[in-house]
């Protein structure tokens, strides 16, 4: 830093060895910038801190006695993750499915990279197809326009769909808000794994959710007359007593 006094330049260098200015090269400059001194608590010794972070940017701030110097550092953080996970899709996980289909829902979620997004939901799906890729697909395929073509891979993803996989989809619909959606995911999960406990469980918690108390307790009657673990017993008996 070259200090006047009205305001700093602040000199971010490429060389990170040299001591002090001693052996400065305005050569090896990386970037040249002005910030204004402020006054500041006093501060003993030396420090820079990093304050105020967010997604994409971090103020950074000499503090020293009673001064202070601060400079924004801003940072493409999408581009950034995107090279990482590139990178990291050159290792051992490549050679799996969940890597990639996590690789293509980041992606998504960020609205970034939505073309090689596609390609690496392919290779997920490649290695593995099931329920989880094939619906990120579809939701790639939307977000980019094809709405037929998406709606055709969750028919798909329905029917290669587990009972853990439907189970969770319930949930996800419960906490959208969208709970009659949630409750035919339910029903029929109910219907096809017709001895599994939970699925009467979580179909009485949904009805529990949309008022419908007749349904809730004959839900969660035959989850308790089902499950053979203690503490669900116990959970679902709170549960049933709360709502008779």
């Amino acid at each position: 830093m070259i200090p006047t006094a009205r305001q700093w330049t602040v000199i971010l260098s490429r060389q990170a060895g040299a001591w002090g200015s001693f052996s400065y090269d305005p050569a090896e400059d990386a970037l040249r910038l002005t910030a204004t001194p402020r006054p500041a608590e006093f501060h003993e010794r030396l420090a820079y801190t990093l304050d105020n972070p967010t997604a994409d940017s971090v103020v950074t701030t000499l503090r020293w006695e009673k001064l202070a110097i601060s400079f924004t550092i801003g940072v493409n953080s999408k581009a950034v993750v995107t090279d990482s996970i590139r990178q990291q899709l050159r290792g051992l996980g490549r050679f799996f499915w969940q890597p990639w289909n996590q690789a293509a829902r980041w992606s998504l979620n960020n609205e970034v990279n939505l073309e090689e997004a596609l390609g690496w939901a392919d290779r997920s799906i490649g290695l593995n197809e099931n329920f989880t890729n094939l619906r990120t697909k579809a939701a790639i395929l939307e977000k980019r326009g094809d709405r037929v073509a998406a709606d055709s891979l969750r028919r798909n993803a329905l029917q290669v769909a587990t009972e853990a996989d439907m189970n969770g989809y319930g949930y996800q619909l419960l906490g959208q808000g969208k709970v009659d959606e949630a409750i035919e995911v339910f029903r029929k999960n109910a219907k096809d794994y017709p001895r599994s406990w939970n699925t009467y469980d979580s179909l009485g918690e949904a009805y529990t959710l949309k008022g419908d108390k007749r349904q809730a307790i004959a839900n969660y009657s035959r989850a308790l007359a089902l499950t053979k673990d203690p503490d669900n017993k116990k959970r679902i008996e709170v549960v049933l007593a709360g709502l008779r």
